[in-house]
């Protein structure tokens, strides 16, 4: 009796622990399935208004990137920026072009509803169809004046009614500001560009959404653009603050408030035009399809609740025997070979548990990958100033990571970087490139080691920064003076390292003192590898001689002009010449503003490429120069001055190609004219007249072709023409005088025995005594 009572209080003690196991996994598992029905249902809200944000995107994209191109004229073409000079000079034909530019521009673009320039300086405005006017007198006035009150009114966006010249009624317009040059800081005229709204509200109101549901468009300081919208809410200037404040970035999604209660809002963002398209809609809206689980759930629970007390009772008495074995098998000595067969159920537990404990044997090699991630973080951090710790703390975080750095310490920093690094990235796989960095770093760590205590981090865009950490018992002369003979070390190291196939340029810093000036450090080995572009790569730049003031360069206009005008005459030289006065021009400012150089490199080249279109709409067809992306990606003035001078070689060697074969053309065919009219005014200003060039440029051109002058040829063909005519005995000598061009018997006489020696009647004796048996 004793055994069975106590076979039935274990039952019921199992029965009891798998019942309340099967209670925890119901409630579990609803659970479960409420929070998953939610988040999957919030996801598909995400995603689907993600979508839609992004074909909204996409469409108002292309109109904007229509109107860029439309607009790439005005800011390419310097007639813009100098159109002021024309007006004030009375240059009417000049002033009617770029009018008639302007009205084209607009004409051709149906997205563009008027445009005009607003010069401040000159208090005039210059517009589609309305010509030049003052600003007081501008149907758009009111707006000039407040956008001319914005500290900074270049991206300026707006949403506006705008009346155009041939408007009956307002039109809703995008207004759009640009600036003249581009990259200014002080700009020679606004480019104010209204663009048809029509398209972005047509978009908005083709999309279907909840009635509940708002679609936004908003530019990065929260002005609102367009909206779609069946009523007013509040949380538009939460957004805009959440915009101006830099909280909404790139593409995402936020829920403001709870997840219940709150509003689910999508964002997409348009990079290129600093736009942010939204879409808000209530939490509730989202999950309200949840509410038929909450009716539905407790009808499942007390169903598994039914399974599961019938469940535990049959299992309690299925599990019972097997853990009885298991636990004799634990509480014995014996092995897994002497326990009975039936023991041997547990082996596939075994075997679990055994595989999950090798799978955490890895975990110590995942948390020395992580930690050596938030090395590198913490180190680039630390390089850009973003270390907000105390020196103290500091000091501890250095500790951890294996870097033993005192705060009263000198800290130099040297910053190794790839010439022409994006070229290698494409000649490169990333496997590639990742080795060889991988070497670089490793070299240029041993190097640091040796002579100091500091530390080396790889950077992006082909970089790699090392910082020095020297006795502070030493004066900084003899810091610089040891951080440059290592700089001069690691540059041999570079080019042994890579066989001398690719060139690197090391920026060294000052000597500075203190944890806190590392990131001054960093920031002057960045300034001495940015001077490069001025001196050219595979060197050491020292801080110590960066030239550095700041102050704006204007824009060489003229030396452009010397070299345009040279490239349509033709002027080879000239070109070479006036390309070397703008190269000169550059190095001697470009101390002063480093970040504008490449900018007037491709102002320089866009207008060569529009000259040369001018020239020859062919010829551009022909360049492999047709966009600036190889200029852009150039690292050093001589490098952007080389492509440059290749750019007008090809041109001009196609120039001569094409004058060549034109100027053979021409000789020919005035041979060609010349036998078939000997009897005609063969005169040099005639044959020019009927060809249509000068007469000096005719010798020049028939002598450089047929290698005799245009006189002796003539004289040549008449005097072969009237050799034929005396072999026949019935032609009398003045026909033939007549007839080969010469104006009288006499001349002709004379010309003939000038060339042949003979008088044209012994000519004929000879040729008829020679040919008498034929």
């Amino acid at each position: 009796m004793k055994r069975w009572g106590f076979i039935r209080g274990n039952r019921l003690e199992y029965f009891v622990y798998l019942l309340l196991l099967s209670s925890l996994l119901i409630i579990l598992f609803g659970s479960a399935i409420y929070y998953y029905t939610s988040e999957k249902l919030a996801n598909e809200a995400i995603q689907n208004n993600s979508n839609t944000l992004q074909l909204l995107r996409n469409a108002q994209e292309t109109v904007l990137n229509e109107v860029d191109r439309s607009l790439e004229s005005i800011f390419f073409d310097s007639v813009y920026a100098s159109f002021n000079e024309y007006y004030e000079n009375q240059d009417i034909l000049m002033m009617i072009d770029v009018q008639k530019k302007l009205d084209n521009i607009v004409f051709l673009n149906k997205y563009i509803h008027s445009l005009y320039l607003v010069y401040p300086g000159y208090n005039r405005v210059l517009g589609d169809q309305t010509g030049v006017q003052s600003i007081e007198d501008f149907n758009d006035r009111r707006f000039i004046s407040e956008m001319l009150s914005t500290p900074n009114p270049r991206g300026e966006v707006m949403t506006r009614k705008l009346k155009g010249s041939w408007d009956v009624e307002a039109q809703d317009v995008i207004t759009l500001v640009k600036t003249i040059p581009l990259v200014s800081q002080s700009p020679t005229a606004y480019l104010v560009v209204n663009v048809k709204a029509s398209y972005l509200l047509g978009t908005l109101n083709m999309i279907n959404t909840n009635d509940n549901a708002r679609i936004m468009v908003m530019n990065r300081t929260g002005r609102l653009i367009a909206e779609k919208s069946s009523q007013a809410t509040a949380i538009q200037s939460e957004l805009s603050e959440r915009l101006a404040n830099g909280e909404l970035v790139e593409n995402g999604y936020q829920i403001l408030g709870s997840k219940t209660k709150g509003t689910l809002v999508s964002y997409v963002a348009s990079k290129r035009h600093d736009w942010m398209f939204l879409y808000t809609i209530p939490m509730s809206e989202v999950t309200g399809s949840i509410r038929l689980w909450g009716q539905t759930l407790f009808f499942i629970w007390l169903v598994m609740t039914v399974l599961g007390i019938l469940g535990s009772y049959l299992l309690s008495g299925r599990i019972l025997t097997p853990i009885r074995r298991m636990l004799t098998l634990l509480r014995s000595e014996s092995s897994l070979a002497e326990i009975p067969p039936a023991a041997k159920e547990t082996s596939q537990l075994e075997m679990n548990i055994h595989s999950i404990l090798h799978r955490t044997r890895n975990m110590e090699e995942m948390l020395q990958s992580y930690e050596a991630d938030i090395r590198k973080r913490f180190l680039h951090g630390l390089l850009e100033g973003k270390q907000e710790a105390d020196d103290g703390k500091l000091t501890e975080t250095f500790r951890y990571y294996g870097h033993e750095m005192n705060e009263e310490s000198w800290y130099t920093a040297l910053l190794v970087s790839m010439d022409q690094y994006t070229k290698y990235c494409k000649e490169h796989s990333e496997k590639e490139r990742n080795t060889l960095f991988l070497k670089l770093a490793h070299a240029i760590e041993m190097e640091v080691l040796s002579v100091s205590r500091g530390f080396v981090l790889e950077l992006d865009s082909g970089q790699i920064a090392a910082v020095l950490l020297l006795n502070n018992e030493i004066d900084s002369e003899e810091v610089e003076q040891l951080t440059k003979e290592t700089a001069q070390r690691l540059h041999a190291l570079m080019n042994t390292n890579t066989e001398g196939l690719y060139t690197f340029t090391i920026g060294v810093s000052k000597a500075q003192q203190g944890l806190r000036d590392i990131s001054l450090a960093y920031y002057e080995a960045q300034s001495a590898v940015h001077d490069k572009i001025i001196y050219g790569g595979n060197s050491v730049n020292f801080y110590n001689d960066v030239k550095t003031r700041n102050e704006m360069i204007l824009y060489p206009y003229a030396i452009e002009k010397k070299i345009l005008v040279a490239l349509k005459s033709g002027d080879e030289a000239g070109t070479r010449q006036a390309l070397d006065e703008f190269g000169l021009y550059v190095l001697d400012m470009a101390p002063y503003n480093r970040g504008i150089i490449k900018y007037y490199f491709i102002q320089l080249y866009s207008s060569s490429l529009k000259c040369v279109f001018e020239i020859n709409p062919d010829l551009v067809a022909t360049l492999e120069f047709t966009h600036s992306l190889e200029l852009m990606e150039m690292d050093t003035i001589p490098d952007m001055l080389g492509y440059l001078q290749q750019f007008y070689l090809v041109i001009f060697q196609y120039m001569s190609t094409k004058r060549n074969a034109k100027n053979q053309e021409l000789s020919d065919a005035i041979c060609n004219y010349i036998r078939a009219n000997l009897s005609k005014d063969l005169s040099q200003d005639r044959i020019g007249e009927l060809f249509g060039v000068s007469a000096s440029h005719l010798r020049k051109v028939f002598k450089e072709e047929k290698g005799q002058t245009l006189k002796d040829f003539i004289q040549n063909v008449r005097l072969e023409q009237a050799k034929r005519l005396l072999e026949n005995p019935n032609n009398k000598i003045a026909d033939i005088a007549e007839k080969v061009g010469y104006l009288s018997s006499q001349s002709f006489a004379r010309a003939f025995r000038q060339e042949t020696g003979l008088t044209s009647g012994e000519y004929r004796d000879n040729y008829l005594r020679e040919n008498q048996g034929t």
